[in-house]
């Protein structure tokens, strides 16, 4: 079986904190029950914590549906800095065992991953009402 993941990159491959940009959203992303680290992951801590930290550099952040990823970025002004930086959301198409699935993002390996098309921010309904 597969899954789909949705990874929020720009057009070279790199995710948004993989680039040196001066984004606003970087500074307010600090609120780790919404954007914890992956050990900090409930659901996925237990998985991450089996990988090697040699085969981590493999594995690359997305989130499992399109409600995570707008659960994590779910201030307009940030999608909005996003779009302006280059950044759109690609969906990949990963065999099941290639991904895993925590509670507010997932992880997978994008070598092994077809991309399916690319979303832009623009596309996707409004996320909840930003708190």
């Amino acid at each position: 079986m597969t899954t789909l993941v949705y990874r929020v990159q720009n057009a070279s491959g790199y995710g948004v904190y993989r680039v040196n940009i001066d984004a606003e959203y970087l500074d307010e992303t600090n609120d780790y029950e919404r954007h914890p680290m992956p050990e900090d992951d409930a659901k996925l801590a237990p998985q991450w914590d089996k990988i090697s930290e040699f085969s981590k550099s493999y594995w690359f952040f997305g989130f499992s549906s399109l409600e995570q990823l707008k659960f994590w970025f779910y201030k307009k002004k940030w999608r909005d800095e996003l779009v302006k930086f280059g950044f759109s959301v690609y969906v990949f198409e990963v065999d099941d065992y290639q991904c895993l699935i925590g509670d507010t993002q997932a992880v997978f390996r994008r070598d092994r991953a077809t991309l399916v098309k690319v979303i832009s921010f623009d596309d996707i309904a409004e996320p909840e009402a930003e708190v």
